[in-house]
């Protein structure tokens, strides 16, 4: 009896609090299948403008604290004596202006948002997406620096709750008696009797156990590890889901390469076109900037190589239920490549620059105005339009149509007007 009494309470205990809702699965399988992965997943990639910061205003007086408020109008005191000219430089910006004008912008590196798209090709809602790993080889043409500010968004669906509770009970009631007796004869004389003897014994009890084992879940799911990493010119980016989730989906990041075939060159901008009387300024009073840019030169699209390798997650029974601890799956696990490589730039894009040019008309093409140093003669070009239009508002005004030249800046340059010159007016602005 004791020993029943043990099994029957150990099976009990061993029967609750063991978890069904909080279960990855119910079985799984583990395939290597490299097919499966290419069939079921899809990768692509392209590259976004990143937008440009709004310029950070100066700070004037007013960003500073009381205390450097009093003591800056104390000291622009100490060298201004007139009020007006007080307001003036309390007015103006505190940023210190720099001295040495940009002799060199490098216009090679650049910053883009690469966007990787993963799609789910099969159409059985339970198969999801478990992990991937996205690579992009950049090739030769860029270097890749850096990679940051990784983004990805997952809807966040809340489903309701589930409940399962699991209650066993047990019971044992019995009454268990053994005897033993004799019997014997008893004579005296014309009487006799029959005396009876017995041993006996009896059990009487009842076992009771009661177990009660719940869960609850939250059908409220969001994401996901992601990170990125950078070798060997290749970017790699990770995502590891959690239960529920489909890895699909755009994945954003921040990237910052550099061009590797380059080419240097110089543009100008000229200052004091006009004079203190609001009058086109004489040749000689000129002063002349150039600047040196570094340009891409590239010949070839910017493209990318994708491979990636990725865990499938199959359901082979279970799929009825939105929960996943019925499940029965087959986890694939492999490797694919995709067979074209994306697009991700091209070649007219990294290399237009706005550059601008002054040219003249002749025979239906166009003649470019050049511009000559002691460093040499080259075409004149401008990184802003309304530089190019104010030069050419000038030019028009201190031209002479029957010279082929003009210099400028105490004659430290020239400008040389193309073969075949006729008239100032009919300069033209064009994209260089």
């Amino acid at each position: 009896m004791r020993s029943i009494i043990i099994v029957m309470v150990s099976a009990l205990c061993f029967s609750c609090g063991s978890g069904h809702l909080t279960r990855r699965y119910k079985s799984v399988e583990f395939i290597e299948n490299d097919k499966v992965i290419q069939d079921n997943i899809l990768v692509g990639a392209y590259f976004l403008e990143t937008a440009k910061a709004p310029p950070t205003p100066p700070k004037t007086i007013f960003d500073l604290s009381p205390k450097g408020q009093n003591s800056l109008i104390t000291e622009i005191s100490k060298k201004e004596n007139l009020s007006d000219d007080l307001i003036k430089k309390l007015g103006a910006g505190l940023s210190l202006k720099s001295k040495n004008s940009i002799s060199v912008i490098d216009r090679t590196l650049i910053k883009k948002q690469v966007v990787i798209s993963v799609s789910n090709r099969n159409h059985m809602p339970a198969n999801r997406i478990s992990k991937i790993n996205v690579t992009l080889d950049l090739g030769n043409d860029i270097k890749l620096l850096s990679c940051n500010k990784i983004a990805t968004s997952y809807e966040t669906l809340d489903l309701g709750k589930l409940n399962y509770a699991n209650t066993t009970q047990a019971a044992l009631t019995g009454d268990v008696s053994t005897g033993i007796g004799s019997e014997k004869s008893v004579s005296d004389g014309e009487k006799s009797s029959l005396k009876t003897r017995s041993n006996g014994a009896g059990l009487t009890g009842t076992v009771s156990a009661s177990s009660t084992f719940s869960e609850e879940v939250m059908l409220r799911q969001r994401r996901v590890a992601l990170n990125a990493s950078i070798s060997n010119n290749t970017l790699s980016l990770y995502q590891d889901g959690i239960v529920g989730i489909d890895l699909t989906g755009n994945i954003i990041a921040d990237i910052v390469f550099e061009i590797e075939d380059v080419k240097v060159l110089p543009v100008y901008s000229f200052k004091g076109l006009v004079d203190k009387n609001n009058k086109a300024a004489e040749p000689k009073d000129i002063s002349v900037s150039e600047i040196l840019e570094v340009l891409p030169n590239v010949t070839n699209d910017i493209t990318a190589k994708i491979s990636f390798d990725a865990d499938f997650r199959e359901v082979a029974s279970g799929d009825e239920t939105i929960s996943e601890s019925d499940d029965v799956i087959k986890l694939y696990h492999g490797t694919a490549t995709n067979t074209i490589n994306e697009v991700l730039i091209p070649k007219e894009k990294i290399n237009n620059q706005a550059l601008w040019k002054l040219t003249f008309p002749k025979n239906g093409n166009k003649f470019p105005v050049e511009i000559k140093s002691v460093l040499g003669q080259g075409d004149l070009v401008f990184n802003s339009s309304n530089h190019a239009r104010d030069f050419a508002f000038w030019l028009i005004e201190k031209f002479d149509d029957a010279k082929q030249s003009l210099e400028i800046n105490n004659k430290k340059y020239t400008i040389v007007m193309p073969s075949g010159f006729s008239t100032i007016k009919d300069i033209a602005i064009l994209p260089y």
